[in-house]
């Protein structure tokens, strides 16, 4: 239906000034659909009240047409007609949730959604604000576009109140794209209603000590427009293998990991690991070489062949751990033969644990490191 509302020639100022300020009073500033609601809304009381005579003359006082304002009537009553809609809710003129409404609107008109350039939005002075162009919006298949400038979204116009996202009922090409009948959005509801259309990027696995797993940045984009352009998710969801290797390296081999909430119990093995690889670490400043412990490389492939492979985080390890403990609870404790590289080892002879001196013996302790005090 064309727009119920009419706007007098420029040519009478005074009805056409009259026009905008009646019209202004269903202005919603952040969707023209709220406008055309409470428009609506406005109408369906008005015809209720009065006689069909008397709205006709409402309809002229207001400057809106009567002729579509009935076919507007009559088209919401063929579509509740074939919805066999027995009316209330959103069908009956109820705005109760504006969100909800958007999002219904937004599930049609995926490929009409706009993010905000913010490039073309900028400071200066009010001269320069008059020669600047309307903000633009970056849309669908590369197409930018930007808010007709009789949108009730007058913000879009000022530039530094451009909402950031929008969906417009439809894009008219004249002196430029426009985006006509626009709503303020939040670009995120369009990843749940586009469903297989959106796609999605991961970048920057890492290991997140305080999530206790490893995570990525995940960028969603539509129809090539960024409605997500980074968030924090779990990459055991797309890449298990790569997020349990994260989990063993970081958090078993490195000791990256926050486990004062686990039961002591579960982390005993790690306490005993470490108390053990400091005792062995004074063979090699008794032996002033750094090459007697095995590296990080055998310690990951330690616990990698002990844990399984469902087991890419904290919260696993320790549903896994808690069942497996009570059974091996000496599997994950390191021996001697673990951490040492015995065909690179000395003979202990060579540096004693104790110095005998005629009727003394003396307890002997080596440090690795030239040119300290002691």
């Amino acid at each position: 239906i064309q727009d119920v509302r009419e706007r007098p020639s420029a040519d009478d100022g005074a009805r056409r000034e009259e026009a905008d300020r009646l019209h202004a009073r269903f202005t919603d500033p952040t969707s023209d659909f709220l406008t055309l609601l409470n428009l609506w809304n406005h109408l369906r009381e008005q015809q209720r009240e009065l006689g069909s005579s008397a709205f006709r003359r409402l309809c002229r006082a207001e400057h809106l047409n009567y002729v579509r304002v009935r076919e507007w009537f009559d088209v919401h009553r063929q579509l509740r007609t074939l919805l066999r809609s027995p009316g209330g809710g959103a069908a009956s003129g109820s705005a109760s949730d504006p969100e909800a409404l958007h999002r219904a609107i937004l599930s049609g008109l995926l490929s009409h959604i706009g993010i905000l350039d913010t490039r073309t939005v900028s400071s200066g002075a009010s001269a320069e604000k008059k020669r600047r162009p309307l903000p633009e919006y970056r849309g669908a298949r590369g197409t930018r576009f930007a808010i007709f400038p009789g949108s009730g979204l007058r913000g879009a116009k000022r530039g530094s109140s451009a909402p950031d996202a929008v969906v417009a009922a439809e894009l008219v090409e004249t002196s430029r794209l426009f985006a006509r009948t626009v709503a303020a959005i939040d670009p995120a509801w369009a990843e749940e209603l586009a469903g297989d259309l959106a796609q999605r990027s991961l970048s920057d696995p890492h290991w997140s000590k305080d999530a206790g797993a490893a995570v990525a940045a995940e960028k969603v984009t539509l129809f090539g427009v960024e409605i997500i352009p980074r968030r924090r998710v779990q990459l055991a969801r797309t890449d298990p293998q790569l997020a349990r290797e994260l989990f063993v390296r970081h958090a078993l081999v490195d000791g990256e990991w926050n486990s004062q909430h686990l039961d002591k119990r579960l982390t005993a093995f790690e306490r005993r690991n470490l108390e053990l690889r400091r005792r062995l670490e004074k063979l090699e400043e008794r032996e002033r070489r750094r090459d007697i412990l095995v590296g990080d490389e055998a310690v990951f492939a330690f616990y990698d062949a002990r844990i399984p492979r469902d087991v890419f985080d904290v919260r696993s390890f320790e549903s896994w751990w808690r069942d497996a403990s009570a059974r091996t609870p000496k599997l994950l404790d390191m021996t001697e033969a673990d951490l040492l590289d015995e065909a690179s080892r000395s003979d202990e002879r060579d540096f004693p644990a104790r110095w005998r001196q005629r009727d003394q013996v003396l307890s002997l302790a080596y440090r690795f490191e030239p040119g300290a005090a002691d």
